[in-house]
Parts: structure tokens; sequence; C-alpha cells
């Protein structure tokens, strides 16, 4: 069987990343981020702290080419000591999410 993607590549694709507010942890999450997306622009990182400020929110917006490199920027923000995340299953992606995702957002099943 073959798998059909929900996302049609090339797109923009958002990646969200929160981590423990702490000195050189944006400049950690766009070195990860540029070495699977070598076009990222970190002028384009949006960064917000959380209320009590102990965690910082960094969303960049890649231009996703596939599945595969997805998966593996996933992966490697999911292994960085810096990044809270945690492994779950993303419509049918097999990728690694951010462990305190917008209730906003809902994704297809």
């Amino acid at each position: 069987m073959i798998e059909q993607s929900l996302i049609e590549y090339p797109c923009a694709f958002p990646v969200k990343i929160l981590g423990h507010t702490r000195a050189g942890f944006a400049q950690a999450i766009l070195e990860v981020v540029q070495r699977h997306a070598p076009e990222f622009d970190g002028q384009t990182m949006e960064m917000k702290t959380s209320k009590r400020g102990k965690y910082l929110s960094i969303t960049c917006v890649i231009q996703a080419t596939s599945r595969e490199q997805l998966d593996d920027l996933y992966r490697e923000l999911c292994d960085h000591p810096l990044v809270v995340m945690r492994r779950a299953p993303l419509a049918g992606l097999d990728v690694d999410l951010l462990r305190l995702l917008p209730l906003r957002t809902s994704f297809p099943v």
C-alpha cells in the first residue's frame, strides 16, 4: 500500500519549537533548522516567551521539500537537549511534534 501524503511539496511549513528560556537556545535552533532547510532566513524566526518566562517558543516557516526532510528535522529537534518535545504521529506522518501544540491547531486524521 502506498502512503499518500496530506502535504503537497514543496510548501511553506511552520515548525514550532519549544524550549526552556536560556542563552543560546534560539541560535542552537537556527543551526538545526538551517542544516535541514539551508535557505531559511533566521531573521524571520518568531519568538515568544511564556507568561512566566520559563519557556521560549520559536516558529520557523521553512520551505519543505519532502516528508523525509521534515522527519529528519523533527527527529534532530526532538533529540536536542534544549528542546522540550515528544514523539507523536501527525496525520499519518511519523514525525516528532512539540509537547505543547496550540489548542486552535487541528490536524486531519
